[in-house]
């Protein structure tokens, strides 16, 4: 890796809870002298935005998923699967260009399946 290596950072946009366990990470990110990339969307990235002003800020879209008002999760589940699949496979060549575009060395995802790369380093963070 380079001295100061660009590493993404990209929380999903469903609810706060995975942009708040991103910040202590960012925070070490920045201690040691990376550039971060945040990616995300929603009240996510601008939660993000208003806690890093340092960082920089890519606008990556999150899988859509309805929560069902009836208590009927599964079948709610069920029916927002394929939207979901072709979220993580255009999440996938987005981060392609993302990598090139910014040069970037390494990726850390909160519930993203979609960002991974052979190319460079990838962690996959859930609960």
């Amino acid at each position: 890796m380079p001295e100061t290596p660009n590493v993404l950072v990209c929380p999903l946009d469903w609810g706060l809870g995975h942009a708040t366990r991103c910040v202590p990470i960012i925070r070490h990110l920045i201690s040691l002298k990376c550039r971060v990339l945040i990616a995300g969307s929603g009240r996510s990235l601008n939660f993000l935005r208003s806690e890093f002003a340092e960082a920089s800020f890519i606008h990556l879209p999150s899988y859509r998923f309805f929560y069902s008002a009836k208590n009927r999760m599964a079948r709610s589940m069920l029916l927002s699967t394929p939207m979901i699949l072709w979220g993580i496979f255009c999440e996938h060549r987005r981060l392609k260009k993302i990598i090139r575009k910014h040069q970037v060395h390494a990726v850390i995802s909160d519930n993203r399946f979609g960002l991974w790369n052979k190319s460079i380093p990838c962690v996959y963070m859930t609960h």
